[in-house]
């Protein structure tokens, strides 16, 4: 059985984002293994939200906004991934963790999330905070 993998913005900015060529081609990779079924990805209202704004304001607006809407809209409507939320428990776990570990908020309320939906991997291209927390396992695709 695939474990099920989170993928964290980043990964998901890339696979929409070809300026770097070889991390583009491992993050598309990624999201045809999960649109193929042999991949089990999962995504937070968080990713989504910060997915919309990287592609929007921090790109050289290569990509519009209505084309940034479809792709998360797509994202939300395809039953190829599994769609997790957080709660204002979720955020109270999320704030213990950062007091014991000194983690970012961000990336602990994704962390804060998986916990609670029982996922235990992360791809990620930032693994420094996520490798702090217990139970969570980072996997930068990136790295050969």
């Amino acid at each position: 059985m695939t474990a099920e993998m989170f993928f964290d913005t980043n990964i998901l900015v890339y696979a929409f984002d070809s300026r770097d060529q070889r991390k583009h081609a491992v993050a598309v990779q990624l999201l045809s293994e999960v649109k193929s079924g042999n991949l089990k990805g999962v995504i937070s209202n968080q990713t989504l939200f910060e997915l919309f704004l990287i592609l929007t304001r921090k790109l050289n607006k290569s990509i519009t906004e209505i084309m940034a809407e479809n792709l998360v809209e797509g994202l939300i409507e395809t039953v190829e991934w599994k769609k997790i939320n957080y709660t204002y428990k979720t955020i109270v776990g999320a704030l213990h963790i950062i007091d014991k570990y000194k983690t970012s908020f961000v990336d602990t309320v994704i962390a804060s999330t998986m916990l609670e939906n029982g996922v235990k991997e992360i791809f990620t291209e930032d693994k420094k905070d996520f490798e702090k927390i217990p139970g969570i396992k980072p996997i930068n695709p990136f790295k050969a």
